[in-house]
C-alpha cells in the first residue's frame, strides 16, 4: 500500500506464530517448530477445544509437546499450537546488509566469512586470546599482569616492516632499532649502546661477562689504535693483565709496567710468586732469548730445563755454556780456562836481560784464548793465573831470579834469591800464584830476568807451567 516517508530497508523476518499438527488417535508426542520454557508459554487446541496446560499436555526439554491421551483423527489438521513465548534463537540476518547493535553477548562462536571493521575497541578480558591461523597457533593475550605476543605453533613468529622495526617504551624511550638492510641497535636510557656494522659489532662503553664466553675467528682489542688501555681483573687483582696502550707495555699484577727498565712484558710478584713453566716429565722446557725466525735465531739465547734427567742448561750465542746437573754440578764447557808448557827445553836464558817464557805445546784452552806465549781475556773478569818454572844448569854465582806475571795493566812480581845455594844444583823451581782484575781483551805472558855475577846461564825444562781460568 501507498505510504509517507523514507523507504523501509531491509528487516529482520519473524518466524509464523502457530504450529498446526494432525492427530491419529495413538500418536501423545509432538515436536515444536520453536523452543519454549513452560507449559504455559503455549496455547494448544485440539478440535477446536482449548487444552489445559500441565493437565493435558506437557512440555519437555523445549520443543516436545506430549499430550496426557492421544488427540483424535478428525478431519486432519486438527491440532493447533500458539507461541505465547518462545525462548531466545538463532536470528537469521539478511546476507546483503550490516549488522547494527548497541550492545549484545554472543554466548557460542562468532563465524564472520568476511572482513571485519570495529569503530571502537575491542576489549577482551585477562587471559581472553586473540587466536589467529587455522590452528589458532598466534595468540595475542593479556595474563593479568603482562602482555603477550605468542606462536605456539612449529614456525617461526616474524615482525615485519618496509623499513625498520622500532621497540619503544610508553613514554617514547627508544630501546631497540632494526633497520632494512641496515644496522641493528640495543640501547640504554635511549643512548645507543650496540651496533652492528657491515664489518663486526661497535660497543660504546665496557663490557661486562659474568660467564665464560667462546668467540671463534679471533678478538681484536683497539683496532684503531686509540689510547686505550685494557686491563683483566681477578678476584684479587685489579690489574691482572693489564695493557698499557700510551706505552706499549703490557703488565702482570701491575698499574704501571712503563716504570720498569725492560717494560715490553711485566710481571711484579709484591709477595712471594713468579712465573711457571710447565712440560711433560720426559720434556725439556724452554725460555729462549731471540733474533729471528729461523734455525739458532729463534734460541740465540736460552734457559732450558731437562725433566728426564733434572739439569738446568744455560745458553748464549746458540749454544749451551752452562750445564747444572741434577746433583748440583756445575759444568762451563767454554769457561775461559788453560794450561801450557815448552814444547823443548828453552837453553841459555839470558841473564841480566828480560826474557819472555816460550810455551809452544797446549795441554787444553778451553775457549781458545791462548796463542803466541800468551793468554787474551775473552771476557772482564778475575782471573787467576800459576806459574812454575823448572830450571836445569844452575850456578852459585846467581843472584836472583825475578818472575813477572805480566798482564796488560800491571806486573805481577816475585824474587827468588839465590843465596841459598851452597853448590851448584841441578835443578831448581820457581812457583807464582795471582789472582788479578782483567778487562775484556787484556792480555798476560810471563817474563824471566835471572842476576849473577858470573857468566854461566839457566835452562829451562819442559816440567814449566803455565796455567789461568776465570774466577768471577
Amino acid at each position: 500500500m501507498p505510504y509517507i516517508g523514507n523507504e523501509v530497508g531491509n528487516r529482520f523476518v519473524a518466524s509464523k506464530a502457530a504450529s498446526v499438527y494432525s492427530g491419529d488417535g495413538s500418536t501423545t508426542a509432538f515436536t515444536l517448530e520453536h523452543a519454549v520454557g513452560s507449559d504455559e508459554d503455549i496455547l494448544v487446541s485440539v478440535d477446536g477445544v482449548i487444552q489445559e496446560p500441565s493437565v493435558a499436555y506437557a512440555v519437555s526439554s523445549g520443543t516436545t509437546l506430549t499430550f496426557t491421551a492421544a488427540p483424535s483423527s478428525n478431519s486432519g489438521n486438527n491440532i493447533f499450537v500458539y507461541y505465547l513465548f518462545r525462548t531466545v534463537a538463532t536470528v537469521d540476518h539478511p546476507s546483503t546488509s550490516s549488522l547494527l547493535a548497541t550492545d549484545g553477548t554472543f554466548s557460542s562462536t562468532l563465524n564472520v566469512t568476511g572482513e571485519t571493521t570495529l569503530a571502537t575497541h575491542l576489549n577482551l578480558g585477562d587471559n581472553d586470546k586473540i587466536k589467529l591461523g587455522a590452528s589458532g597457533d598466534l595468540e595475542i593475550f593479556h595474563d593479568g599482569t603482562n602482555s603477550n605476543l605468542k606462536d605456539t605453533g612449529t614456525g617461526s613468529l616474524n615482525l615485519i616492516a618496509s623499513t625498520k622495526v622500532q621497540v619503544q617504551g610508553v613514554n617514547g624511550e627508544t630501546m631497540a632499532i632494526f633497520n632494512e638492510d641496515g644496522s641493528a641497535e640495543l640501547r640504554h636510557n635511549d643512548v645507543k649502546k650496540i651496533e652492528t656494522t657491515s664489518s663486526g659489532v661497535t660497543v660504546t662503553g665496557g663490557v661486562t661477562t659474568t660467564t665464560a664466553s667462546s668467540i671463534e675467528g679471533g678478538v681484536v682489542f683497539n683496532e684503531s689504535s686509540a689510547d686505550v688501555d685494557f686491563r683483566v681483573e681477578s678476584n684479587g687483582e685489579t690489574h691482572a693483565l693489564f695493557v698499557q696502550a700510551g706505552s706499549d707495555c703490557i703488565g702482570i699484577k701491575t698499574t704501571s709496567p712503563n716504570d720498569y727498565y725492560a717494560d715490553d712484558l711485566v710481571l711484579t710478584a709484591p709477595d712471594e710468586g713468579g712465573m711457571t713453566i710447565v712440560s711433560g716429565t720426559s720434556e725439556r722446557s724452554y725460555l729462549a732469548f731471540a733474533d729471528g725466525t729461523s734455525g739458532d735465531a729463534r734460541y740465540r739465547g736460552y734457559i732450558s730445563y731437562d725433566h728426564n734427567t733434572d739439569d738446568l742448561y744455560l745458553g748464549s750465542g746458540g749454544s749451551g755454556h752452562v750445564h747444572i746437573g741434577s746433583t748440583g754440578t756445575v759444568l762451563m764447557p767454554n769457561q775461559p780456562a788453560f794450561l801450557v808448557r815448552p814444547t823443548s827445553t828453552q837453553s841459555n836464558i839470558s841473564i841480566n836481560a828480560y826474557t819472555t817464557i816460550v810455551f809452544g805445546t797446549e795441554v787444553f784452552d778451553n775457549n781458545s784464548d791462548f796463542a803466541s806465549n800468551t793468554f787474551t781475556a775473552p771476557v772482564t773478569g778475575k782471573y787467576q793465573f800459576n806459574c812454575s818454572l823448572y830450571f836445569t844448569g844452575i850456578d852459585t854465582d846467581t843472584t836472583f831470579y825475578q818472575l813477572y806475571v805480566t798482564t796488560s795493566n800491571r806486573e805481577h812480581l816475585s824474587i827468588v834469591s839465590g843465596d841459598g845455594f851452597n853448590a851448584d844444583p841441578s835443578y831448581h823451581t820457581i812457583n807464582h800464584s795471582v789472582l788479578t782484575d782483567m778487562d775484556a781483551n787484556d792480555t798476560c805472558y810471563i817474563r824471566l830476568q835471572i842476576a849473577t855475577g858470573g857468566s854461566s846461564s839457566a835452562d829451562l825444562t819442559t816440567q814449566t807451567r803455565f796455567s789461568g781460568y776465570l774466577v768471577a
